[in-house]
């Protein structure tokens, strides 16, 4: 990613990630953006890469604290933040310039958006709630959906109205439309041959595996 992103500033080419100045689509371009915008702010150096992860990495701190405490209060809540800040998982991503910790944060923003949405009160949330699902996907693609299956019971058990609040609506076509622009101008310029390596990366990621052996 870091290499993608500094492709990025040495050739002007926001729009492809490249490998040896090939264009290579077999993920999205959202992490090299903003490790791109980083090395442009902060200059080119490894503090510049990741510090992405490091900001996402505290985002992701911030919002499984006030998440837990809507549902079980403040001493779980910091409970829950520390047993996170302390996984080795966690601390190992952290400080990665790679796609996982502003994944993490963009799907906890968008959970707890989704708590927080009343019936009676329409606002922020409503549009945050379908906002972060393609700002998800311009960042690690087709792994938005895994939490997106995963919280879809609880909206249909609970958050029913949501589905049919304009302001849902809007935020999810408004987070869709940098994904939608890029992949459209893409194909524009490389044509869909190319682009489709998205697609097919997904097919390949969903075949079988050594981690796949189980019935699950």
């Amino acid at each position: 990613y870091i290499l993608q992103a500094r492709a990025i500033l040495d050739t002007g080419n926001w729009l492809a990630p490249t490998s040896w100045g090939t264009p290579v689509f077999d993920r999205t371009i959202g992490i090299q953006w903003i490790i791109a915008s980083c090395h442009k702010l902060f200059g080119y150096t490894s503090w510049s890469s990741h510090i992405p992860s490091l900001i996402f990495g505290l985002v992701s701190l911030c919002f499984t604290y006030l998440l837990s405490k809507r549902y079980f209060g403040v001493q779980v809540a910091l409970i829950s933040a520390g047993i996170l800040l302390l996984s080795p998982i966690f601390l190992d991503h952290i400080h990665l310039a790679a796609q996982d910790m502003p994944l993490l944060a963009i799907e906890l923003i968008g959970i707890y958006s989704i708590a927080k949405v009343e019936k009676e009160k329409s606002g922020v949330f409503h549009v945050i709630s379908g906002l972060w699902i393609g700002i998800g996907f311009l960042i690690k693609g087709f792994m938005i959906f895994l939490p997106v299956m995963a919280i879809l019971p609880f909206i249909l058990w609970k958050k029913r109205y949501l589905l049919s609040s304009k302001l849902f609506l809007i935020g999810f076509v408004v987070g869709c439309l940098p994904a939608f622009t890029w992949i459209s101008l893409s194909i524009n310029e490389y044509g869909y041959v190319v682009v489709s390596n998205l697609f097919y990366k997904l097919l390949f990621l969903s075949g079988e595996t050594i981690f796949a052996k189980g019935p699950f």
